[in-house]
């Protein structure tokens, strides 16, 4: 667990859940065998964020100024945003508040001003893009 710290994370956990609460920058993280929970007040718009769950659920908390080119993977679990993701390329679009649920999910879009890229991934649980209050 990291709290309330502003910088570049880059964090690895091999068997357990990660859960950064109010931080502020950008990040790379991931969980070989839990879950992943982050909650931003702020993300620095030149770098980019990664999330990797092998066995568990992605759950992201954004600013609501939050712009970004989003790829969104999962062996088939939901795929949620409170933000609309703009369809780009061939993947589908996933209108705000919606919810994607098919055999293999995978979201390519832009949310809000194309910038930095926010990757999320997993193979076993759902991924969730919510924005901070």
């Amino acid at each position: 667990r990291v709290e309330a710290i502003e910088g570049l994370f880059d964090i690895t956990h091999l068997n357990g859940s990660v859960e950064l609460e109010n931080v502020s920058g950008a990040a790379a993280v991931n969980a070989s065998n839990g879950s992943i929970q982050a909650s931003f007040s702020r993300i620095d718009p030149e770098r980019d964020l990664v999330f990797t769950s092998l066995n568990g659920s992605v759950e992201l908390c954004l600013p609501e100024d939050f712009a970004a080119r989003v790829h969104l993977t999962t062996a088939g679990d939901p795929i949620r945003s409170a933000f609309e993701v703009r369809q780009q390329d061939q993947a589908v679009t996933v209108p705000a508040g919606g919810t994607l649920r098919q055999k293999t999910s995978e979201v390519r879009g832009v949310v809000g001003n194309d910038g930095r890229l926010l990757r999320a991934s997993t193979l076993n649980g759902e991924i969730s893009l919510e924005r901070c209050q």
